[in-house]
């Protein structure tokens, strides 16, 4: 289910729970970006090295 409908979904709470939900879903939204562009760097990096041993050779 999406983030989103389930913060709707819920009857609203506190100020605080609301911030805490939003917080959550900040936190995984930047995680899943931090860990695609880790990623990404890591084949570029990669790539790299396979084209230098390329080469070398």
């Amino acid at each position: 289910m999406d983030s989103k409908a389930v913060l709707r979904s819920k009857p609203r709470g506190s100020a605080q729970e609301n911030v805490l939900e939003r917080t959550k879903v900040v936190n995984m939204f930047s995680c899943k970006l931090l860990s695609s562009w880790c990623i990404h760097f890591a084949q570029k990096l990669a790539l790299r090295e396979f084209v230098g041993t390329l080469e070398r050779a």
